[in-house]
């Protein structure tokens, strides 16, 4: 009977031994699982900012776009603007020059 109840002992242990391994196993899984979950849910959060600073990084390039059309727009009109305006002063230059010389011909002509 020793024999027997050393034996059901010894298969005892190794039974508890399997089974104190076999929870360490199912705990550090968890455990490994908990900070795979903890890290996903980082992740999706740093990604949710990412996507948030991309919009705002969005919406500022489309303010700015539409600001640069803007200006550019303004420019172009502007450009136009000195534009006719120079060929209004240069045709009054004109005309006044050839004022001037009307009124140097008459001069000429009173004079002889």
């Amino acid at each position: 009977t020793q024999k027997i109840h050393r034996h059901l002992e010894h298969v005892t242990n190794v039974e508890t031994d399997q089974i104190a391994a076999a929870m360490q196993r199912l705990h550090e899984v968890q455990v490994k699982a908990e900070e795979d979950r903890k890290r996903a849910d980082r992740l999706q959060e740093e990604g949710k900012e990412q996507q948030a600073v991309i919009l705002e990084m969005s919406e500022r390039l489309r303010a700015l776009e539409d600001k640069g059309s803007g200006l550019e727009q303004r420019e172009i009109q502007g450009a136009q603007a000195n534009s006719e305006n120079r060929a209004r002063l240069e045709f009054r230059v004109q005309e006044l020059e050839a004022a001037v010389v009307a009124v140097g011909s008459r001069g000429e002509q009173v004079a002889k």
